[in-house]
C-alpha cells in the first residue's frame, strides 16, 4: 500500500476522505510516493517538523522526514503489529499508537517505542484525542473511553454515561470539551474531561458516527456510515446535514485545513491512500 498526494489551490474549508467506487476525471490529480510497503494504511499523524508517521495494517509504522518521498519502518520490534490508530501530542512530540499489542508509546520521534497499556490488544483503540493539558484520551472498540493524565505511563476507564462502548472517533474543543462517535449511539459529549459523558444527538439523523473534527471557530463535523456530513454551531447541542452534491455517504474520516480557512492563497498539501478496489476522493466545502 502506498501513498498519493495532491497539491490543490482552493478556497477550501473541509476536507472529507471516503470509499468511492467510481473513477475520478481523467485529470491527473495525484502523484504516488515511495512506500510506506508495511500493507494497508490505517492511520496517519504529522508532527510541528513536518515527519509523517503512517500505521499499517500488520505492517508495523513508518516514518517519513522528506514530505513522503521516503520511508523508514520505525522499531522493528513492533513490524508485524497494525498501527490503526496515531495521534501526536504536538507540545512535546510524543506519539501514541493504538496496536494490537496494546497502546505504545514514542518519546524520540517514533525511534523506540514502549507498550504503555498492554490490556488493550487486538486492535480495539480505534482513536485517540489530546486536550491543552496533554491529558491522552484513547476510544475503544467494546471497552469506551479511557483516559490518561501522565503522558501515557497509567490509564483509567471513564465510561459513566457513555452507553455504547464502541468509540470510532474523537476531537477535543478549545474549551476542553470531548466528543465522542460511536457505532450506533452517535455522539456522546463530555464537559468535565471524560469524568461524565451525555448523548447530544438532535438532528443526528445517523448514529453510526466514524469521524469528528472540530475547527477554530467551535463548529463541529461529523462523518456517518450512509449519513453524510453533519455540522453544529452550538456545541453538539443540535445537527443538521450538509450533504448537497455528495454522491457517497459513507464518510470515514474529516480534516480541517485552518490555514485555507484564514488565507484562500495558501497551497495544500495532504494525503490520501489508494487501494486497488476503492480511491478514497476528497470533496471540498
Amino acid at each position: 500500500m502506498k501513498f498519493v498526494k495532491i497539491f490543490l489551490t482552493l478556497d477550501v474549508f473541509v476536507v472529507l476522505v471516503f470509499n468511492h467506487h467510481w473513477a475520478l476525471a481523467q485529470t491527473n490529480f495525484w502523484q504516488q510516493t515511495n512506500g510506506p510497503s508495511g500493507g494497508y494504511i490505517f492511520s496517519l499523524a504529522i508532527n510541528s517538523r513536518g515527519h509523517i508517521f503512517a500505521g499499517t495494517y500488520v505492517g508495523g509504522g513508518f516514518r517519513s522526514l522528506d514530505n513522503g518521498d521516503s520511508w523508514t519502518a520505525v522499531d522493528n520490534r513492533f513490524a508485524n503489529n497494525s498501527f490503526v490508530a496515531l495521534v501526536i501530542n504536538q507540545a512535546t512530540g510524543h506519539i501514541f499508537a493504538g496496536t494490537n499489542a496494546g497502546i505504545l508509546r514514542s518519546l524520540d520521534d517514533g525511534d523506540s517505542w514502549a507498550v504503555v497499556k498492554s490490556d488493550l490488544t487486538n486492535n480495539v483503540v480505534q482513536a485517540f484525542a489530546i486536550n491543552s493539558n496533554g491529558h491522552v484520551f484513547a476510544g475503544t472498540v467494546g471497552r469506551g473511553m479511557f483516559r490518561s493524565l501522565d503522558n501515557g505511563s497509567s490509564w483509567a476507564a471513564v465510561n459513566n454515561g457513555l452507553t455504547n462502548t464502541n468509540v470510532f472517533a474523537l476531537a477535543v474543543n478549545s474549551n476542553g470539551h470531548i466528543f465522542a462517535g460511536t457505532v450506533g449511539s452517535g455522539v456522546f459529549r463530555s464537559l468535565d474531561n471524560g469524568a461524565t459523558w451525555t448523548a447530544v444527538n438532535t438532528g443526528l439523523t445517523t448514529t453510526d458516527v466514524r469521524s469528528l473534527a472540530i475547527n477554530s471557530n467551535g463548529h463541529i463535523f461529523a462523518g456517518t456510515l450512509g449519513g453524510g456530513v453533519f455540522r453544529s454551531l452550538d456545541n453538539g447541542s443540535s445537527w443538521t446535514a450538509l450533504n448537497t452534491g455528495f454522491t457517497n455517504t459513507a464518510v470515514q474520516a474529516l480534516a480541517i485545513n485552518e490555514v485555507l480557512v484564514k488565507s484562500h492563497q495558501k497551497k495544500l498539501e495532504f494525503l490520501l491512500r489508494r487501494t486497488k478496489e476503492h480511491t478514497n476522493i476528497c470533496y471540498w466545502l
